[in-house]
């Protein structure tokens, strides 16, 4: 059986096709999304990747051709484009976990309760918005501790 590269406009990764099982109906099994997508939704949000430069801890990073870099919110577009917080520090070619949604907790947050957080120069969060560059959201502040990841588009200023 001959199916479309992609379904819905989605690619598929996976696609089975089992024999009859004897009851006349042929089982296919077809898995739409993105596997990151997918991981991303089993693991509860936390991802891994290779360092593309030093990372710091509870900072904000965009995806590179070689891996995860801190973000910038005045540098460029794709600099400003967020993909997630990073959950450990790394040196340049180590693994650096992330999560791009849901809470994160960390002691060094001390936002105001649902003050939005936005990201700052050299991948910090701040609740400060940028006044030039690029004003990428982050989330939302839950109060000292904790804030909620929600990662918009950037809007340039």
């Amino acid at each position: 059986m001959a199916i479309p590269k992609t379904i819905e406009g989605r690619e598929y990764n996976k696609f089975v096709e089992s024999p009859t099982r004897g009851n006349g109906f042929d089982a296919v099994e077809i898995v739409v999304g993105n596997v990151d997508e997918i991981v991303s939704a089993i693991t509860g949000g936390e991802n891994v990747d290779i360092a593309d430069g030093n990372i710091s801890a509870v900072r904000a990073i965009y995806k590179t051709v070689n891996g995860v870099k801190l973000a910038d919110d005045n540098t460029s577009y794709s600099e400003a484009s967020v993909i997630g917080v990073s959950i450990t520090g790394a040196l340049s070619g180590d693994s650096v976990k992330y999560k791009t949604i849901g809470k994160l907790n960390d002691s060094s947050f001390s936002f105001p309760v649902n003050d939005p957080i936005y990201l700052g120069s050299n991948g910090a969060l701040t609740n400060t918005p940028p006044t030039i560059g690029f004003r990428t959201l982050i989330g939302t502040s839950n109060g000292l501790g904790e804030i909620q990841i929600n990662i918009q588009e950037p809007i340039i200023i």
